[in-house]
């Protein structure tokens, strides 16, 4: 990613729009962003990254941090940055939810916290959720990952160095699109092991068939089956075995099969024999217990008609009872209008009942009701005079915002001025070790200057020669010549020291002007903290000011809280005043509805009584004309007279049925003896 226009407002220390034209930096290499403590080099890492992803570039931020307190209420705040990747070029803009003048009337409101995304072909997305979304889908990777390897920060690289091996695979997976080699390794591994598990079960699947093999010690497949069985044989030679084996079996079975075939046909010829005689002792047998049946049927038989006559007898006295059930079953529905005049005359006493409290209920809120809009007609009245004050706690609040700010920037004053005296002694302690260096190098040359001189006599007379004149004197001859010093320094040694000299000379005579010129932007500087100081205190000294302004800012805080509230309890009475205004004609209104829809349910509710009267004298005389007192003991005894008939019905059909029965069983014991009879002859 490579950021190409990065546009802030209102945002961290700007308090205006500010624009960085990244592009004009050139598009190969880093970014190097620099400068001293405060300058804003964070803040523009947390507007890239708020706008990429909605956070801050540290942990310790929150987007609600980033309003500007230095920007005016009506400058929006928001970050804009238009980048590129992969060669082409997207837009994302975002806000963070802050409080804005409304766009009606007076006071705040909140703006949501906003987020566009312009891809290269003009399409837009505005919901956070796909915007993160894509974002993350186009960088191919999330915020931790974009703060390690995107902005290295005051030394965050090492993060990245330092993080765990597991950590940065996956960040380099990322970055290079290597996540399906990573998948295909993991696809490759997982079915190895699942080929392996078929492999293991299918061998042990193999060695318990092989365990279940028997054969005879004699037998001689019996030595192969044990070494199958100590997995001695390779699986080929272990399935001929086995066919080996069936093979054996199925012999043996055949063999098996025909003896029992044998056995089959000798058990039949005795079975045969031993038929004949069982079914002649069977029949004998049979024949005995039907006479023996026959005699006790006669007996049961005489004894049934004997009861069946005297149910025959109780037809008439039947027939009777079941005329009295129909005539008390006809008057049936008599007892059901009367239930249902009854029930009828319980609901409408209950719904009188209910009509009367509600009624009661009714006229109790509404006089509650009436007491309430009385009350807020008073408290109507009181709010006369809401929002007249408002204006006036505006402009103390203008007022003493204006201090506050005040306050800020001599609070800023101040720090610029410590820094600023940092600086200067910094600059001073500078300028005396370098004028220390000068006066050092200066003696040191001065020094080297003077044996120098000394010595040019000697440095002379070295080259001096017979028969030429003396430089100095014009002598030809030299009888005598002086001899140059072991300590004395050459011309380069002097030429170093000189230039050393005039160069320590120089850094201390820079140092001096910057001393000089820290000085005086001190000096201008505390001119305008203390006039600034003057502003706001006329008797407190400069030396003072710094020590009081914290009690002073604390003081302004609380009485831009207290306006708050006065302005915030202002607002609630105009807001109350509309409020009532708006719902007191509507409550007059509904009043007076409800107390004509009471006095129309009193009339309905005296109609409903007397109807009540009329039903109560209706049923009480249904009640004499009836000779049951409810159509459930009519019920009861009709229940019981049916019964009673139906009893004796039944007691008739079950003697007349038993006698047929007997005749039946009488009939089919005499059939019984003259068969048997006829298949003992046979036998």
């Amino acid at each position: 990613m490579r950021p190409i226009k990065l546009t802030v407002s209102a945002f961290g220390p700007y308090a205006g729009k500010t624009v960085l034209d990244l592009d004009k930096l050139g598009e190969n290499g880093l970014y190097l962003i620099t400068g001293d403590t405060g300058a804003g080099k964070t803040t523009i890492f947390d507007a890239i990254t708020y706008a990429l992803y909605g956070e801050a570039s540290g942990d310790n931020r929150e987007p609600s941090m980033f309003r500007s307190k230095y920007a005016e209420a009506t400058t929006p705040t928001e970050v804009e940055l238009v980048f590129s990747y992969a060669g082409k070029t997207y837009t994302v803009k975002r806000n963070p939810e802050y409080e804005r003048p409304k766009s009606r009337g007076e006071g705040f409101t909140t703006q949501k916290a906003e987020v566009q995304l312009i891809y290269p072909d003009g399409r837009v997305v505005t919901k956070q959720r796909d915007v993160d979304n894509a974002i993350r889908d186009i960088m191919g990777i999330n915020r931790s990952q974009f703060l390690q390897i995107a902005m290295i920060a005051q030394g965050d690289f090492l993060k990245l160095l330092l993080a765990p091996t597991e950590e940065r695979k996956k960040i380099f997976r990322q970055i290079f699109k290597t996540q399906l080699y990573q998948d295909l390794q993991d696809r490759l591994k997982k079915e190895s092991g699942q080929l392996n598990d078929k492999c293991d079960a299918a061998h042990n699947s193999i060695k318990q068939y092989i365990d279940g093999i028997t054969c005879d010690e004699n037998d001689v497949l019996s030595i192969e089956v044990e070494k199958a069985k100590n997995g001695l044989l390779p699986v080929k030679d272990v399935m001929d075995l086995i066919d080996r084996l069936l093979t054996q079996d199925r012999g043996k079975k055949t063999d098996i099969q025909k003896s029992i075939s044998d056995a089959d046909k000798a058990l039949e010829i005795v079975n045969a024999n031993l038929g004949k005689i069982e079914a002649k002792e069977q029949t004998q047998k049979a024949l005995d217990q039907a006479q023996n049946s026959l005699t006790r049927e006669n007996e049961a038989s005489l004894a049934l008609k004997a009861a069946f006559d005297i149910e025959k007898g109780k037809i008439s006295e039947r027939e009777q009872l079941a005329e009295e059930k129909a005539r008390i079953e006809a008057e049936f529905p008599r007892y059901e209008a009367l239930a249902v005049l009854e029930k009828q005359i319980k609901n409408d006493e209950n719904a009188i009942s209910k009509n009367e409290r509600q009624l009661k209920k009714d006229r109790e809120q509404y006089a509650t009701d009436e007491a309430e809009f009385e009350k807020l007609k008073t408290e109507f009245e009181s709010l006369s005079d809401a929002g007249e004050g408002k204006e006036k706690l505006y402009r103390q609040k203008e007022k003493v915002q204006e201090k506050l700010t005040k306050l800020q920037n001599l609070s800023a004053l101040f720090e610029t001025f410590h820094e600023l005296g940092d600086n200067l002694a910094a600059l001073q302690s500078d300028y005396k070790k370098a004028s220390e260096a000068s006066e050092k190098a200066t003696a040191d040359y001065e020094a080297k200057n003077c044996a120098f001189l000394d010595e040019q006599a000697g440095i002379i007379a070295e080259t001096l020669e017979s028969g030429k004149p003396c430089p100095v004197c014009g002598s030809l001859e030299h009888p005598c010549i002086a001899h140059k010093s072991a300590k004395a320094p050459t011309e380069a040694q002097l030429k170093r020291a000189k230039e050393n000299a005039d160069k320590a000379r120089k850094v201390a005579e820079d140092l001096s002007g910057k001393c000089k010129e820290a000085k005086g932007i001190l000096d201008a500087k505390k001119v305008e903290t203390e006039k600034l100081v003057k502003e706001l205190w006329q008797s407190v000294a400069f030396e003072d000011a710094e020590n009081k302004l914290p009690e002073e800012q604390k003081v302004v805080f609380a009485e831009i809280t207290a306006l708050d509230t006065a302005l915030s309890e202002e607002e609630k009475k105009v807001s109350r005043r509309s409020e009532l205004t708006e719902s007191l004609p509507k409550t007059e209104k509904t009043l007076k509805e409800r107390d004509k829809d009471i006095s129309n349910r009193n009339t309905a509710l005296e109609a409903d009584k007397a109807s009540l009267s009329e039903k109560k004298k209706q049923r009480d005389a249904d009640r004499e004309s009836l000779r049951f007192d409810s159509i459930a003991e009519a019920q009861s005894k009709s229940d019981a007279l049916g019964k009673t008939v139906s009893e004796m019905k039944k007691a008739y059909d079950n003697a007349q049925s038993a006698l047929s029965d007997s005749d039946k069983k009488i009939a089919g014991y005499n059939a019984s003896i003259t068969e048997l009879s006829k298949q003992l002859f046979r036998l």
